[in-house]
């Protein structure tokens, strides 16, 4: 992998512990980089389905683990309904919801104003 020259920085030698550090930071830089651009190659794709976009953006922003679990069934009037396992999954996601609408708003060319969990036997994949 070329890192990029503003990426690199140069310490003092020290112990194994700063050169951690260092890695670790440039680590966490290039991952943050690649995150962005990512989001950015995304949010381009779903703006050409416009309307459908939440829906494609569902897994996105609940990540992996709770896109197994749930699913994006419908959009309409800046309401994306979600179906979910049980009550307790319901329950859980709305916590959340707030950090999910931000996610989703970043990639929708549709604003995403509430997001409406429900449940529905067989949800899980």
């Amino acid at each position: 992998m070329r890192v990029p020259p503003h990426w690199l920085t140069v310490a003092p030698q020290g112990t194994e512990a700063q050169s951690a550090d260092i890695d670790l930071q440039l680590t966490f830089d290039y991952m943050q980089h690649a995150s962005a651009t990512l989001r950015k190659i995304f949010r381009e794709a779903v703006r050409r389905d416009g309307n459908s976009a939440p829906l494609l953006a569902w897994p996105l922003a609940c990540g992996a683990k709770t896109a197994e679990r749930t699913h994006a069934i419908n959009f309409a009037a800046g309401v994306l309904t979600v179906s979910v396992p049980d009550e307790a999954w319901r329950n859980q996601l709305q916590s959340f919801s707030s950090r999910y609408l931000a996610a989703l708003n970043q990639v929708s060319p549709e604003p995403v104003n509430r997001i409406d969990f429900v449940t529905v036997k067989g949800t899980e994949r």
